[in-house]
């Protein structure tokens, strides 16, 4: 008979195993592979008897049979109960109660899916036999004085500019126009789609939208009807069904529907002027804005370098480690990719690709990347058991806090809504992030710099 277990399964509901009888047993372990271990556990009759006694005790106390207190059913009437599915499932809880301890024997981690099955050899003995993956014991890679580079950008006037004028964008307000529209202006319009000569259609409701008249934000249809109208004019235009935002619904197979658009107000976009430019920088001089905004452009450019050699460093020492990574981690890591992409292409209303359907093409395609993926996991998790780098109780709280606040909800709250995986997933990227900022102050950074037409200098 034969079992499969799940490493994460809640052991506190699981049978308990007597360290006594662990300790009489007869235990073999073999290392078919640096990733896989298989024990022979050998139980003396009378233990495996007392196992199923304490079983069977276990049981009683989760069912209910009319006539006897909870608890309080005689042994033979639980296993009467469960009738032939009793020799299966006591072995099953003995295979899973074997588990924990010979994680902790051989101080394995990470254990994944495991098998068990069971063999009688006779009447003394009880053989188990567990086979597992598990993260391989590995050398320590050398993390200490790796070599990297700091790409640092030099910021041309030209970014200076662009810079500015995105910011005059971000704080700039709407006055109200009395002209008819034109490039740049905004608009706020009314939709109604009509039939052939401007019928009213029965049951269709107006949309409304508020618009940038712009070449990159609208249908050229679009932005072609509203040039030159006022607000209170109207006019009918023809706007194509393929993936437009400005279209509901696709009712004519000609790949068009006509719609009456009406202005409701028109706005000139009034960007900040020196004096709110002054204010926005916390200035006092014209003539710093354009040195702070440098300053500004070269911190950004310079923590994004540095984001980026920190993700290189730990790829670096991940790839030069010499470890052989379990096949199901590499599997498991494929599928949440590709689980994920699956979701988001569903989300968005489209249908997912044909590769990413087939689970076997998709590992077969992505094996090397998930690889090193699963590397750079077993790296950072050594690197901060080695260094003691793992997230704090304090630096949790203030990530917790941080999300908090982006969800506009109390920290308590933040901490329900993330569930086990959740919780977990963002202690790794605290871990990581600790990780990554220890290794790149050990490590032997040359600093370049390159302009913005990608030329390195010295």
């Amino acid at each position: 008979m034969a079992g499969v277990v799940s490493y994460d399964l809640d052991w506190s509901e699981r049978l308990k195993i007597d360290k006594k009888i662990l300790e009489r047993a007869e235990i073999t372990v073999s290392e078919p592979e640096p990733w896989q271990r298989i024990w022979e556990v050998a139980l003396a009759s009378e233990d495996v008897d007392q196992l199923k006694k304490v079983f069977l005790r276990s049981y009683g106390r989760r069912i209910e049979l009319p006539g006897f207190r909870k608890g309080k059913i005689p042994l033979e009437m639980v296993k009467r109960q469960l009738g032939e599915e009793f020799e299966r499932l006591v072995m099953d809880e003995i295979g899973m109660g074997l588990l924990p301890f010979l994680k902790e024997r051989e101080s394995l981690k990470l254990m994944r899916e495991a098998d068990f099955s069971f063999d009688s050899t006779g009447d003394e003995k009880n053989t188990f036999i567990v086979k597992a993956d598990v993260v391989p014991h590995f050398d320590s890679p050398q993390y200490r004085g790796v070599k990297g580079t700091l790409r640092k950008q030099k910021i041309a006037e030209a970014e200076v500019a662009a810079f500015l004028e995105r910011l005059g964008e971000r704080h700039s307000r709407l006055e109200a126009k009395d002209g008819p529209l034109g490039e740049g202006d905004v608009a706020r319009i009314r939709m109604r789609r009509v039939g052939p000569g401007g019928v009213v259609l029965i049951g269709e409701e107006d949309r409304w939208h508020t618009v940038t008249l712009k070449s990159d934000a609208l249908p050229e249809q679009l932005l072609s009807a509203l040039m030159g109208l006022s607000k209170g004019e109207s006019r009918e235009v023809k706007l194509p069904t393929d993936r437009s935002p400005y279209v509901e619904t696709a009712s004519s197979s000609e790949g068009y529907e006509t719609y009456a658009v009406h202005v409701d107000g028109a706005f000139l976009i009034k960007a900040p002027d020196e004096e709110a430019l002054l204010s926005i920088f916390g200035l006092d001089d014209p003539e710093e804005i354009p040195i702070r905004a440098r300053i500004m452009l070269e911190d950004d450019v310079e923590e994004r370098a540095r984001r980026t050699l920190k993700e290189e460093l730990v790829a670096r020492i991940a790839r030069d480690a010499e470890i052989a990574v379990p096949p199901s981690l590499i599997k498991e890591r494929a599928n949440k990719f590709r689980n994920s992409l699956i979701e988001r292409a569903r989300s968005a209303g489209r249908e997912p690709e044909a590769e990413w359907i087939d689970e076997g093409f998709f590992l077969d395609k992505h094996r090397e990347s998930m690889e090193q993926i699963v590397k750079e996991f077993l790296v950072v998790d050594e690197i901060a058991r080695a260094e003691k780098l793992e997230a704090t109780e304090e630096q949790f709280s203030a990530a917790i806090a941080a999300l908090a606040r982006e969800n506009d909800i109390s920290p308590k709250r933040m901490r329900k809504k993330l569930d086990k995986d959740g919780t977990e997933s963002l202690a790794l990227k605290i871990t990581r992030a600790n990780v990554e900022s220890f290794v790149e102050n050990e490590a032997d950074i040359d600093v370049s710099e390159y302009s913005t037409d990608g030329v390195l200098e010295a």
